[in-house]
């Protein structure tokens, strides 16, 4: 072999080499550039550093129970100033706290689906919400920040799926105080304590234990503590009662039949 050949053979080698570090380091640099951009803003580094915990429920109190057509609950009725229904989502008003039951929707195939695939969603209107399955939220709950030399590290297949979770995570417009999972009887679900600008506003993520029926709940008062209970109290005896939600009229006229009936229903 002339010394021509062997310089193009070295050149060619050296090109190769080069070649594979770049389809190696230019997409893990992209990895750590892209996550970068998602931890420069505090709030959204803030989000991904709450760490949920489990919470141990209280016991069911057993008090009279509450129908609201497609579920039940345990709440005193002398709690209850007023109860309104309005496209299929109800609002009570008790005496230091207002709780608000958003329309329950069905899940198709109880929500499975491979991590990386896009979320479910429903339409964006009052009184519906964004579904993903009960493990998919799961996951997001459990994201937490990484230093750039884990993001290096992965691959491009395993940053797109981090990266999905813990954008879930961070893009919330509040931070929030706290994360919790819960179980019961009937159901499971995650639980979400007061944001920084409502401290009193607890939400919860609510499933049947067949992952079938997904709801969101609020607890709102100005004591996040008396918020925390309300949830807390609510979803210990909470239960759904059909197995698959009907449309929305036929939903608001269901609750109607229901909620009628108490002497604090409020007709709008």
């Amino acid at each position: 072999m002339n010394r021509k050949s062997k310089y193009l053979l070295s050149i060619t080698a050296a090109i190769i080499i080069l070649a594979s570090l770049a389809c190696f380091f230019i997409p893990r640099l992209l990895q750590c550039h892209a996550y970068g951009k998602l931890i420069s803003y505090p709030l959204m580094l803030a989000n991904l550093s709450v760490e949920p915990d489990s919470i141990l429920m209280p016991p069911d109190n057993n008090s009279c129970t509450l129908s609201l057509g497609y579920a039940r609950t345990s709440i005193q009725p002398e709690l209850i100033n007023s109860i309104k229904c309005r496209y299929a989502a109800v609002s009570i008003d008790c005496n230091d706290h207002t709780l608000l039951f958003m329309q329950p929707v069905t899940i198709p195939d109880g929500g499975s689906r491979e991590s990386t695939n896009p979320p479910l969603v429903y339409p964006k209107t009052m009184t519906t919400q964004i579904y993903d399955s009960y493990d998919w939220g799961i996951n997001v709950a459990n994201t937490m920040p990484k230093n750039y030399f884990q993001i290096f590290l992965q691959s491009p297949e395993e940053f797109t799926e981090y990266f999905a979770l813990a954008l879930s995570k961070a893009k919330d417009s509040n931070k929030h105080n706290g994360i919790s999972f819960f179980e019961t009887k009937h159901l499971k679900g995650i639980i979400y304590f007061g944001t920084t600008q409502k401290p009193g506003l607890v939400s919860a993520e609510v499933y049947s234990k067949d992952s079938e029926i997904g709801q969101w709940i609020y607890a709102n008062s100005f004591d996040p503590e008396k918020s925390r209970n309300a949830i807390l109290s609510l979803l210990a005896s909470y239960s759904f009662t059909i197995s698959h939600i009907p449309k929305r009229s036929a939903l608001h006229d269901q609750i109607i039949s229901e909620i009628k009936n108490y002497q604090s229903f409020k007709p709008r």
